[in-house]
């Protein structure tokens, strides 16, 4: 048996441990892609691609951190201020909405399957 919280660290360790493994990946993957690089300086299309979905991963990984920043900001601040006026004091619990992290976790599953996608643009590279 688990409790909630306990469930919620465990998601979370795996969430975070996705996150810092993909964006190794995602290092590695421009590496590889480099690789590909002809004496004209440019890249076969396929390898082309990769490289624009890591520059895409690399904005939603950014992205992911932003939006839950600034959406968890806005809300706390306003909350803090509800609870001041009520009680005097801004200390206490709150239940956050769920809705607070849905952005960033659009784009933490966009970067994910925006880096399988690099890598299978990059097997198509070396494969075919």
């Amino acid at each position: 048996m688990a409790t909630n919280k306990e469930i919620w660290e465990q998601y979370s360790n795996f969430a975070i441990d996705l996150s810092n493994n993909s964006r190794k990946l995602a290092f590695a993957g421009a590496a590889i892609a480099w690789l590909f690089k002809t004496d004209e300086n440019t890249f076969p299309l396929f390898v082309l691609c990769s490289l624009f979905l890591i520059i895409v991963f690399f904005i939603l990984d950014i992205m992911q951190y932003f939006l839950g920043a600034i959406r968890l900001k806005r809300w706390i601040e306003t909350e803090e201020k509800k609870k001041q006026r009520e009680t005097g004091s801004i200390e206490g619990e709150y239940k956050k909405p769920m809705h607070i992290d849905i952005p960033s976790y659009r784009c933490w599953r966009g970067k994910i399957f925006t880096l399988i996608a690099s890598y299978l643009f990059l097997g198509i590279q070396v494969f075919f």
